[in-house]
Formats: structure tokens, C-alpha cells, sequence
């Protein structure tokens, strides 16, 4: 018969913003010109990521001392930051503050110009390890093979607006990416009394799967809608590496209390779509975790 293990960890994870294009500045007017004094610039990468709970649940079934197969799902954390630059009157009275955007269609804004970004994640894996023989009996390690699904998805919004003659903005990209693949990975531990210090790193290619959605919404006398789309399949890598201590509670129950930390390569991510459609990027996630493991 084999033994199962069931984990269920809240896990917190920050990540990356992961370009930092340069979406506009706002500048003194002076005379209907600008006179290139810029007082505010805005970036893709003004506001990071903050930390973010989500969950991890993993079951495991030992079949014998040297095989193992694992099933684990993380994932649920949604991310959202956003920054603003204002225009209006300046501080000299004969002078206003001036957008400008070298993506939007209306040339100069006298209000606001505003963006805001968001993402989210999903994991799921299956492995089977294999123990590895130690000459210490207070050690352990092991090799594992398997398969992963990674998805990423996000939304980002650039909007401008110009009171002075009515003008409206928003600028919206959506990009999805699903990773397919195989990865492998070395897992080394040691354990004394009730404690056990295990770390892990893995690395795997994976099929991206990614689709990426643009669309201008404008209203005024500036420009016109637009809409369009890429998809495609690229390569992308995934490398995981994480620290896990369990503490023994009982006969079936352990605590559990770790780092692990992520780099993924080859994204569709939404603000470098700017520019032109781009699956190039690469986003790092990294974080604590905490849970409850049983074992029967």
C-alpha cells in the first residue's frame, strides 16, 4: 500500500514588474509651446507588485522507500498597481502642465494621464521522484522527472484625457500565456529530532501558448479606434528553487514553513505590447509560504 502525504500551505508571493517602458511626462506650457522643462515622467514600472497571499496544495504518494509521485497545484494571487500624472495649473499662474504620451492618439492632455496593471498566476504540476542513496543516514536526496502547466495572464490600461476639447482615451492590451513541459530537479534534506531542512531546484522548457489583445477606445476630435491581435507558440524556461523546514507535530502531522522563489522567461507581458507585439519578457516571483502537512 502506498503512503499518502497532503499539504495545504497559504503561500505569499511578490513578482516583478517585468518592463519599464516610459509611457509619458507632463511638462510646463508656455505660450502654446512646451518649453521642455519636464516636471513628472511615467513608467510602466513605477509601482511595484506587492506581496500577495494565494495557495499551494500539493498530494503526494509514496509507492515504495526509493519512488514517489507528486501532484501540485499553487496559484490564485492577483496583482494590481497603477500610477497617475496630473496636468492643471502650475504653480507660476500664467503657465499650465501639459501631457504628453507617445502612445495615445490625443498629442497633448491638460488633465490626467493614468495607467493600471494587472495580473495573475496559476501552477500545476506532476512529478515522480526517485530517492537518491546517501552514506549519511540523516540526509536524503532525490531526483525528480515530470510535467507542468504554467499560466500567466494579464491586463494593462493607459488612459489620457484633454478637457480643453473633450478628448478621451484608454488604451487597453490583454496577454495570456499557458506553458507546457517537462522539467527535472534535485532535492537534498537532512533531518534531526522532530525538524527536517530540505531544498529543492528545478528547471524545465516549455511550449508558450500565448495570445495578446490591443484595443484604443478614444472619443474627440484626435484620432480613430483600432483593435488587434497576436498569438502564437514561442519557447519559454522556468526555474524554481525553494526552502522548505518541517517540524514534526505529531505521528501524521508536520508544520511547514518555506521560501521558494521563480524566474520564467519568453512572456507575452501586457505593457511591453506598446510598442509592438512582443513574448520576450521575463518576470520573477518570489515569496514565503506556511502550512499544515498529514501523512497516512
Amino acid at each position: 500500500m502506498p503512503r499518502w502525504v497532503v499539504s495545504v500551505d497559504a503561500l505569499w508571493l511578490e513578482r516583478s514588474v517585468g518592463s519599464n517602458n516610459f509611457l509619458g511626462y507632463a511638462a510646463y506650457n508656455v505660450g502654446g509651446t512646451p518649453s521642455g522643462l519636464v516636471t513628472d515622467n511615467l513608467y510602466s514600472d513605477d509601482t511595484l507588485f506587492p506581496l500577495v497571499t494565494g495557495l499551494r496544495v500539493q498530494l503526494g504518494a509514496r509507492i515504495n522507500d526509493q519512488l514517489a509521485v507528486e501532484a501540485t497545484y499553487w496559484g490564485l494571487q492577483q496583482w494590481s498597481a497603477g500610477n497617475s500624472i496630473y496636468g492643471g495649473q502650475s504653480l507660476y499662474g500664467d503657465e499650465s502642465i501639459l501631457i504628453s504620451s507617445p502612445w495615445l492618439q490625443i498629442p497633448v492632455m491638460d488633465n490626467v494621464l493614468t495607467y493600471s496593471y494587472n495580473s495573475e498566476v496559476q501552477n500545476v504540476e506532476i512529478n515522480e521522484r526517485l530517492g537518491l542513496p546517501t552514506r549519511n543516514p540523516f540526509w536524503d536526496a532525490s531526483f525528480l522527472w515530470g510535467v507542468r502547466y504554467f499560466h500567466l495572464a494579464e491586463t494593462f490600461n493607459l488612459s489620457g484625457s484633454d478637457i480643453y476639447s473633450s478628448s478621451f482615451e484608454n488604451l487597453y492590451y490583454k496577454t495570456t500565456n499557458d506553458l507546457v513541459g517537462a522539467q527535472i530537479g534535485l532535492q537534498s534534506g537532512c533531518g534531526w529530532d522532530r525538524w527536517h531542512l530540505s531544498t529543492e531546484a528545478k528547471v524545465g522548457l516549455f511550449a508558450n501558448i500565448y495570445t495578446a489583445q490591443g484595443t484604443d477606445s478614444i472619443t474627440g476630435p484626435y484620432g480613430a479606434p483600432w483593435q488587434a491581435s497576436q498569438n502564437g507558440t514561442g519557447l519559454s524556461a522556468l526555474f524554481e528553487v525553494s526552502f522548505l523546514l518541517h517540524y514534526r507535530l505529531a505521528d501524521h502531522f508536520a508544520l511547514r514553513a518555506g521560501y521558494q522563489g521563480y524566474g520564467v522567461t519568453g512572456l507575452a507581458l501586457a505593457p511591453r505590447q506598446l510598442a509592438d507585439f512582443s513574448h520576450g519578457g521575463t518576470v520573477w516571483l518570489d515569496g514565503l509560504s506556511l502550512g499544515l502537512e498529514s501523512s497516512w
